[in-house]
């Protein structure tokens, strides 16, 4: 560890202790948002700066439990909180730590579904994207019907507000149904998994045409949804070759 990283680092750890110290006293709420902040710091110096991911994860949680605490009405505090719990999912990410991953997760879910009550124009797409990656999670993990459960929610958030903004929204929709889709097909469920196939191909489909000049950036998703959808088909032809019923009851 260089010289100059090394005083960062005691500079913090300095300022923590006497932060620390304060959040014991009669007015705690001025303090935690200063405390969390160098704790988080401190964490991502560990993270990015000394490659040592176990102290990071240390300051990290504790800056994100200062901002658990914090009852004050500094609303910076909630988009340094948001941040620090997406830096802790991606550190679990790089260590392929899935039931940590599960639960930060949803503590951000538990951060924005609120915000997505007062001001769902806002945090309502968050909300989506959180319950979609908790699907691919449990996808990973091979719990079907929590991945389905999940999907389904936050397809069921997207259809809240994707059409205040289609352009904006609907890829995002796109990209859930080609997951639910895949998951689908994996359990054999042929039928429903073409469905969110041609929805996704459909929706996208809408886009490119309702506005020609953003057609190309529909093209990528438009294409691999189109490559999902035909891949199936060839897999129920290649089965029915070889069985009249090539998964009876699942199709």
């Amino acid at each position: 560890m260089d010289e100059l990283l090394s005083r960062q680092i005691a500079r913090l750890n300095s300022e923590i202790t006497l932060l620390e110290e304060k959040t014991h006293g009669n007015r705690p709420n001025t303090y935690r948002p200063k405390l969390a902040k160098r704790l988080y710091e401190l964490g991502m110096l560990y993270k990015y700066e000394c490659n040592d991911p176990e102290r990071a994860e240390v300051f990290l949680l504790r800056s994100a439990d200062q901002y658990d605490q914090y009852t004050g009405r500094i609303k910076q505090a909630t988009s340094d909180k948001i941040e620090t719990l997406r830096q802790l999912v991606a550190l679990y990410r790089m260590t392929d730590r899935t039931d940590m991953i599960e639960n930060t997760l949803f503590r951000l879910l538990k951060v924005y579904e609120p915000l997505a009550e007062k001001y769902w124009w806002i945090y309502s797409e968050n909300v989506a994207i959180i319950q979609w990656e908790l699907g691919n999670l449990y996808a990973s993990m091979n719990r079907s019907d929590a991945a389905e459960q999940m999907y389904r929610k936050s397809l069921a958030t997207h259809a809240e507000f994707d059409d205040e903004d289609k352009g904006r929204y609907c890829p995002g929709t796109a990209q859930c149904y080609r997951s639910l889709g895949r998951l689908l097909e994996a359990q054999g469920r042929f039928s429903e998994a073409k469905k969110c196939y041609r929805t996704a191909i459909d929706m996208l489909k809408e886009l490119g045409e309702t506005d020609p000049s953003e057609r190309g950036r529909f093209a990528a998703p438009l294409k691999m949804s189109r490559a999902l959808l035909a891949d199936l088909n060839r897999k129920l032809r290649d089965m029915k070759k070889g069985s009249p019923n090539p998964n009876p009851g699942k199709d």
